[in-house]
């Protein structure tokens, strides 16, 4: 996780500015300017949606961005040594949770949710994704790895079944797993405690989105 600097914004409006030129001054043709990551998610940060691959995923993002509210942050998801860009409402990741990435010539969008507000993805300070639903009286958690292409490498899951809420349901309850293996509660408190609770970002880690 990388703290916005003044530097790195500094940083970014120059790429910016170098994405606008598009003369080659010797032989007086337009020319494409490929800019960096830092410049590229600067320009989707201010509203342009030109870089983004899929024009769906442009049409949902100006209308959260417009909606306003939102608070953004900076973390190498994939190993690659590149960040990517993570975007929520601010201090609720129900309400919208987005994940871009930078693939050298465009931005692929990896998540873009404001519509399941029981269900959400956010970050852990180590690099993985923690994705949570809760629904029936259960508690479910999916622990995650993004690879360079998107997909996700599924590390751990945790689920609790806290109470009975269709009538006539037998289920055991109160009950608990760790990978699908039955646990303890107390195991299970302390696995959410651990591979969760304590990798959240702290609140200094977003950046509200003016």
């Amino acid at each position: 996780m990388r703290p916005v600097t003044r530097d790195r914004l500094l940083f970014a409006a120059v790429g910016t500015l170098c994405l606008a030129l598009s003369l080659h001054t010797g032989q007086h043709r337009a020319e494409t300017v490929i800019p960096g990551p830092e410049a590229a998610y600067d320009a989707l940060l201010h509203g342009d949606t030109s870089l983004l691959a899929d024009s769906g995923t442009a049409e949902n993002w100006r209308f959260c961005r417009e909606a306003g509210g939102l608070e953004y942050g900076f973390q190498d998801l994939d190993g690659d040594g590149g960040d990517e860009l993570l975007v929520q409402l601010e201090d609720d990741p129900a309400g919208m949770n987005a994940v871009f990435h930078y693939n050298g010539r465009s931005i692929d969008c990896w998540e873009l949710d404001a519509v399941e507000m029981s269900c959400y993805t956010e970050p852990l300070t180590d690099g993985t994704m923690a994705r949570r639903y809760f629904h029936g009286g259960c508690r479910s958690f999916w622990i995650f790895r993004y690879e360079p292409d998107g997909t996700r490498n599924e590390l751990h899951s945790l689920f609790a079944r806290d109470e009975l809420v269709a009538p006539g349901d037998r289920a055991p309850c109160p009950y608990y797993e760790i990978d699908s293996r039955e646990v303890t509660a107390g195991a299970f408190d302390r696995a959410l405690r651990r591979d969760i609770q304590e990798k959240r970002w702290d609140r200094e880690d977003w950046t509200p989105l003016p």
